[in-house]
C-alpha cells in the first residue's frame, strides 16, 4: 500500500527552522549591530541585541565577517566560527528592508556534529584550525597580508565610521614598478619574493589595532589609517620610503633593485565607494612624485650619458650627489635600496675618473 501525501506538502507546519537552527537574528554589517530577531529558535542561546561580534566572544568586529561578505557578493555565505568553548556553523543571507541593506544569519552548534574534530584538541590548536580555514579567505596566499576580499568588506565599514564620526580617514596606494626587469633578469621565484618581502614591510608600518594593509591586485597595495592629515600622510609616504630604502632586497645571494610608487587620498564625513577611494589614491601617485629633483634629472639626461656613458640610473644618482643628498637620501629618493646606491656611486666614480664626492662635484658641476 502505497504512502498517501498532501500536495503539495506544508513545510511550514513542521517548524524546520527551530529543528534546524538555534538562532536567526537579523544584522546589520556596516554598524555591525544586532538589530532584531525575527525568530529565536530553540533554548540554547539567548538573542541579544548589541554588537553582533559579542556572540563568539570577540572585543572587536571579525576580520572574516560573514555577513559583509554575503552583502558584498549579495549571495549566501557559510562560515565555521568557535567562541572557545563550541563550534557554530553560521550562514549570512542579504536581505533588502526598505532602502537598508541588511542580513539574517542562521546559526548552528555544531561541535558535535564532526564540522571540526575538538577531540583531544587544546583550545589553542582549536583557534588555530579555524583561523587557518577563515585566513585562506580573506588573506593574499602569496604575499600573506589581506586579499581584495577583506579590502571591500572592512573599508565599507571603516568609510562609514569616517562619514558618522566625521573623522579623517587616509588610503595610501603603493605599487611596485618595473617589476618585468626583475622577472627577466633573476626569475619567477625571485620576483614572488620581492612581492612578499614588499607586503611583509608595508604590514610591518601598521600601527596595532589601528592600521591594516592589503594586496589589492599583482603589485599594488594599499594602507588605510585613521585620523591622518595631510602633513602626517606626507611623513608616512616618507616612512614608506625609508624602510623600502633600508632594506637590502636580494634572492639568491643577488642583490635585487626594487622601485616603487605611492600616493594617498584622505577623506572625512564623504560617502565614496571603495573603489573610488582606491582610485582616488591612486590618481595621486603622479603629483607625489613630480618634484624639481625630477625635472632636473630629465634636462640633464643627455650631457651627463653622454660625457661620461652613464646609465639611466647612474645619472639619476649622479644629480643627486651634485645637490648634496647622502646615500640614504638618494634611496629615499629613488626608491632603492641603500647597498645597490653604494654599488651606482662607485661606478660613478670610476666612470667619471675620480676617487670621492668633493672631485666628483668639482669635475661634474659644470655639466648639469
Amino acid at each position: 500500500m502505497g504512502i498517501e501525501l498532501p500536495t503539495p506538502i506544508p513545510l511550514d507546519d513542521f517548524n524546520l527552522n527551530a529543528k534546524i537552527y538555534d538562532m536567526i537574528r537579523v544584522v546589520d554589517p556596516f554598524a555591525k549591530k544586532v538589530l532584531s530577531q525575527p525568530k529565536t529558535v530553540g533554548t540554547m542561546y539567548p538573542v541579544q541585541a548589541g554588537d553582533c561580534f559579542a556572540l563568539w566572544k570577540n572585543k572587536r568586529t571579525c576580520d572574516n565577517c560573514v555577513s559583509m561578505r554575503a552583502l558584498n557578493q549579495n549571495r549566501t555565505v557559510v562560515k565555521i566560527a568557535y567562541d572557545k568553548t563550541k563550534v557554530y556553523l553560521a550562514i549570512a543571507v542579504p536581505i533588502e528592508v526598505g532602502n537598508a541593506r541588511l542580513v539574517v544569519e542562521f546559526i548552528k552548534d555544531v561541535t558535535r556534529d564532526g564540522f571540526v574534530d575538538l577531540e583531544g584538541r587544546e583550545i589553542g590548536e582549536i583557534e588555530k584550525l579555524i583561523r587557518q580555514r577563515d585566513g585562506s579567505v580573506i588573506r593574499d596566499a602569496l604575499a600573506r597580508i589581506y586579499n581584495q576580499n577583506y579590502i571591500y568588506e572592512r573599508l565599507r565599514v571603516d568609510i562609514d565610521i569616517s562619514r558618522e564620526q566625521n573623522r579623517p580617514l587616509a588610503l595610501f596606494f603603493l605599487k611596485l614598478t618595473d617589476f618585468e626587469r626583475i622577472n627577466d633578469l633573476h626569475g619567477r621565484q625571485a620576483g614572488d619574493h620581492i612581492i612578499k618581502t614588499f607586503a611583509n614591510i608595508v604590514k610591518r608600518c601598521c600601527r596595532k589595532d589601528a592600521d591594516w594593509s592589503a594586496r589589492y591586485s599583482g603589485l599594488e597595495f594599499i594602507y588605510v589609517s585613521f585620523d591622518m592629515d595631510e602633513k602626517k600622510a606626507h611623513r608616512k609616504c616618507k616612512y614608506f620610503c625609508d624602510r623600502i630604502a633600508n632594506t637590502e632586497f636580494s634572492y639568491g645571494g643577488r642583490p635585487i633593485e626594487v622601485l616603487f610608487v605611492s600616493g594617498f587620498h584622505i577623506i572625512k564625513g564623504e560617502s565614496i565607494t571603495p573603489d573610488e577611494f582606491i582610485q582616488a589614491a591612486g590618481s595621486n601617485i603622479h603629483k607625489e612624485q613630480d618634484d624639481p629633483a625630477d625635472r632636473k634629472m630629465e634636462v640633464s639626461r643627455g650631457d651627463l650619458v653622454q660625457k661620461y656613458l652613464l646609465t639611466s640610473r647612474e645619472k639619476e644618482v649622479a644629480l643627486l650627489l651634485l645637490e648634496g643628498l647622502g646615500n640614504r637620501q638618494i634611496a629615499a629618493q629613488l626608491y632603492i635600496g641603500l647597498p645597490t646606491v653604494k654599488k651606482h656611486v662607485s661606478h660613478i666614480l670610476d666612470k667619471v675618473q675620480v676617487k670621492s664626492r668633493t672631485e666628483l662635484l668639482t669635475k661634474v658641476k659644470g655639466i648639469s
